[in-house]
């Protein structure tokens, strides 16, 4: 008799927990394979039709044939198990012909990552660390399905009893990672009593189901990345969890879970002896913001004042394509930023100059996300965004790769950000990297009317004349603050725009959807103007490419926004503008400028 699935996953037990997603999408009977500690942990689901230990299995289980077996543990055993088994098809783990450990090519994305990599550790971890899949959406792709944010499932007959006022504490990890143990609770649990909290550490229980039962007591909960963050989730809590040394991204948060993500992560990345730089560089006030963030109203303790206080946690997003050099050196300039929250990463556009390589060799902290195609600038860097709102960012910011910054950039950007909880949006000043003080930006004018987007005091030199801060037009992709309630609520950059008009876009929208868009001049910045475009050698950064997508983006633009009446006015002043750009051009020789501003209206090719 062929049954219809068999899934082998002895543990660990939140990984046990974070897997019974899969039952959602599961077609027709399933037999699930676990440790004995973990069958009560896997839920009464319809299709889940048998629960066996791994010594039950290898008991029960000989003679009968599955259609699929999902081998998702790296134990020899279990592998083992796998190989045994009659099936017609197998994802996963199991012996080969040696009597070792190896893993099917459709398993690969995962176990690439993991002790069994064919890669070896130290490079399993450099897959791990760049890697940017939760669990589920990588298991769901093993499976051949997508995940789209199905739930965990538990058993149905675990009592829950939430009380508000009650905040859980799992302090606890296992031996095997000493880094997990923030240092911090016990004056955590005092804080949050001293605002009127009830605080409860978890203990040894004799059951997991009593284990479970105690967390889903609680209103809130705080812990590091063990068995019971699944479980809070499981149980649709509000979670807060403390990363010191495991992959933050591979957790979804199902917009319940606030992310504290400890700035040397990158030091003790699944390393097993305890890194103390890594726990210690999580402060008390770090948790306390993610306690508030998740709707827990929490005053600060007496020893930390206002102007002790961190500040929001800002992550800078850079697109990389084939710029290695300028990269590194915008990599080099944001090391001296006195801004002490700031992430960095690097989203890499299949770059072919070994910027991957370079980059993770000389700032190992950087996170790298690489792209096997050029998913050119919007994409690319929604995808940045996408990592910093999921690791707990407060603002993101992005930045151009061909820029260099002042140490007190981003210091004065969230300054003004939160000057006022209105403000969604600031920019910095921002100069000519070969004219260090010729503006570039100092501010930015959107007239519908008469079809105008463009840089305030552009090619001025600097005397002062914009240094009044406030409300602008639109702020620059090349450099743009954007807060975490912006995002949520105006969205991310619209990639349809291809290259060029996105950043103006998504200003106007923010602003339609009641943000300010504000220009901070105190912070300064220096851009190699139009290097990802190949402009730097050519006059006024105009080269076919620029001047063709500029004009298709302003085209986009208008068409979306304009009303009917400023279509009275757009195509005179459009025929100033053509002809003033002409005879820019004329001017430098530079013909394919003027052929593709000519035919940008028909040509369709990039």
């Amino acid at each position: 008799m062929t049954q219809t699935t068999l899934i082998i996953k002895l543990g660990a037990s939140g990984d046990v927990v974070r897997t019974t997603t899969i039952h959602h999408v599961l077609e027709g009977d399933v037999t699930w394979v676990t440790a004995a500690g973990n069958v009560t942990l896997l839920p009464d689901h319809p299709r889940l039709t048998e629960v066996l230990s791994l010594e039950q299995a290898f008991e029960k289980l000989p003679g009968r044939r599955f259609k699929r077996v999902f081998s998702l543990d790296d134990e020899h055993d279990a592998a083992r198990l796998a190989s045994e088994i009659e099936k017609d098809e197998l994802v996963g783990t199991y012996l080969d012909e040696r009597g070792e450990v190896g893993y099917s090519d459709s398993a690969a994305e995962w176990f690439d990552m993991g002790l069994i990599s064919k890669f070896g550790k130290d490079r399993a971890d450099e897959i791990k660390m760049a890697q940017r899949s939760t669990y589920q959406e990588i298991l769901f792709r093993m499976m051949g399905k997508e995940f789209k944010g199905e739930e965990y499932l538990l058993r149905s007959d675990i009592p829950v009893k939430k009380s508000p006022g009650l905040i859980g504490i799992e302090a606890r990890a296992g031996d095997r990672w000493p880094t997990k143990r923030w240092n911090r609770f016990d004056e955590l649990a005092a804080a949050l009593e001293e605002n009127g909290y009830e605080v409860k550490f978890f203990g040894q229980r004799d059951t997991l189901a009593q284990y479970i039962a105690d967390i889903g007591r609680c209103g809130l909960l705080i812990t590091g990345d063990t068995l019971s963050l699944h479980v809070g989730l499981a149980l649709k809590l509000q979670v807060v969890a403390i990363f010191t040394c495991t992959s933050p991204v591979e957790i979804y948060d199902y917009g319940r879970l606030q992310k504290v993500v400890s700035p040397r992560l990158g030091e003790a990345f699944y390393r097993t002896e305890y890194v103390s730089g890594a726990v210690e560089s999580i402060t008390l006030e770090d948790v306390l913001d993610a306690v508030r963030s998740r709707g827990f109203e929490v005053k600060s303790g007496g020893e930390v004042t206002a102007a002790d206080r961190p500040g929001p946690v800002v992550y800078a997003v850079l697109v990389n394509w084939n710029g290695k050099d300028d990269t590194l050196a915008c990599l080099s300039s944001l090391e001296n930023v006195d801004y002490a929250r700031l992430r960095t990463v690097v989203v890499d556009n299949a770059s072919t100059d070994g910027s991957v390589e370079a980059i993770s060799a000389r700032y190992p902290g950087v996170t790298v996300i690489q792209n096997r195609k050029n998913e050119m600038f919007s994409r690319a860097n929604n995808q940045g965004i996408d990592l910093a709102l999921r690791e707990g960012a407060d603002f993101v910011l992005l930045l151009n790769n061909d820029t260099e910054v002042d140490p007190a950039f981003v210091r004065r950007l969230v300054a003004a950000a939160d000057k006022d909880s209105g403000i969604g949006m600031v920019g910095p000043k921002i100069y000519y990297y070969d004219q260090p003080d010729v503006l570039w930006y100092a501010g930015g004018v959107v007239s519908l009317a008469r079809g105008l987007i463009a840089h305030r005091g552009i090619r001025e030199r600097d005397s002062g004349q914009y240094d009044q801060p406030g409300d602008t037009g639109y702020i620059t992709a090349c450099c743009i603050l954007v807060s975490r309630r912006c995002i949520e609520t105006a969205g991310v950059l619209d990639d349809s725009y291809y290259m060029y008009g996105e950043d103006v876009d998504w200003c106007h929208r923010a602003r339609l959807a009641g943000f300010r868009v504000y220009y901070e001049p105190g912070s300064k910045i220096w851009h190699k103007v139009s290097s990802s475009s190949g402009g730097k050698n050519v006059s006024g950064g105009l080269t076919p490419f620029k001047v063709r997508h500029k004009i298709r983006s302003m085209l986009k633009f208008l068409s979306r926004y304009a009303r009917w009446y400023h279509w009275l006015t757009i195509p005179l002043f459009a025929a100033g503008y053509f002809l003033r750009a002409a005879w820019m051009m004329a001017r430098s020789r530079n013909w394919s400028g003027i052929g593709a501003m000519l035919s940008a209206g028909t040509r369709k090719k990039p």
